[in-house]
C-alpha cells in the first residue's frame, strides 16, 4: 500500500489547488486571455515564480487533474486487464471507475466546458488530452491481439468509436447542466461500442 503524503506533500497540493481555483475564478469572470499569470499569482497569494513551478501554461491551469486522471486511467487499467479474461470488460470496468471521479468533480468539469467552448486554443488542448485517453483504451483492447491483423485494426476502430461516444455523452451531460445521470449515460455508451455487459458466467 502507498504511504500516505507527508505534510510537505499536502502543503503543496494545497498550494496547487489554491492556484488553480484562482485561476479558474479569474478565467471566467474576466476571460482567459485577459487574465494574466501576475493576477493568478496575486489572487493565490503566491510568487509568479511559485505559479509556474505547479503549472508551466495558462493552459494548464484550465485543466489541473488531467494528467493525474490519465495516470489513474492506466494504472486502472492494467489492474483490470490483470484480473478480467476480456479486455473490453476490463475497458467497461475501468471506465466506469473513471466516470465516478469525474462525477466528484462537477464544478471543475463544467468550468472546463465553457472555457474550452469559448477559447479556441484550449480546444486544441482538450483534444490532446484525448488522444491519450485513446491511446490507454488501444493498448488495452489490443493487449491479446496480435499486431498486424484485422482484429487489431478492428480493436483499434473500437477504442476510436468509445472514445467519440463517450465526448458526445459528456457533451450532453453538460448541455443539462450536469443535471443528467453521467454514469448512466457512460453505461449506455459502452453497451454501444462494446456489447450489452456479459453474466458472470459468460465473463468466466
Amino acid at each position: 500500500m502507498s504511504r500516505p503524503p507527508g505534510h510537505r506533500e499536502r502543503k503543496k497540493e494545497r498550494t496547487r489547488r489554491t492556484i488553480a481555483l484562482a485561476a479558474r475564478e479569474l478565467f471566467l469572470s474576466k476571460g482567459f486571455d485577459e487574465t494574466t499569470v501576475d493576477e493568478v499569482a496575486d489572487a493565490s497569494g503566491v510568487s509568479r515564480r511559485t505559479v509556474f513551478r505547479y503549472f508551466p501554461t495558462k493552459e494548464s491551469m484550465v485543466f489541473p487533474e488531467r494528467g493525474e486522471r490519465i495516470d489513474r486511467f492506466q494504472e486502472l487499467m492494467l489492474h483490470e486487464l490483470a484480473r478480467s479474461n476480456d479486455p473490453r470488460e476490463a475497458v467497461r470496468r475501468t471506465s466506469l471507475q473513471m466516470v465516478a471521479v469525474f462525477e466528484e468533480s462537477v464544478e471543475e468539469l463544467l468550468a472546463q466546458h465553457e472555457l474550452v467552448s469559448v477559447v479556441p486554443g484550449l480546444e486544441i488542448v482538450d483534444a490532446t488530452f484525448d488522444k491519450a485517453w485513446e491511446a490507454t483504451l488501444v493498448m488495452a483492447l489490443t493487449s491479446r491481439i496480435k499486431e498486424g491483423t484485422e482484429e487489431a485494426m478492428y480493436a483499434r476502430l473500437r477504442a476510436g468509436a468509445l472514445i467519440g461516444v463517450i465526448r458526445a455523452g459528456f457533451n450532453e451531460w453538460f448541455q443539462s447542466g450536469a443535471t443528467l445521470d453521467l454514469m448512466h449515460i457512460a453505461e449506455e455508451a459502452m453497451i454501444m461500442v462494446l456489447g450489452p455487459r456479459p453474466t458472470d458466467e459468460e465473463e468466466r
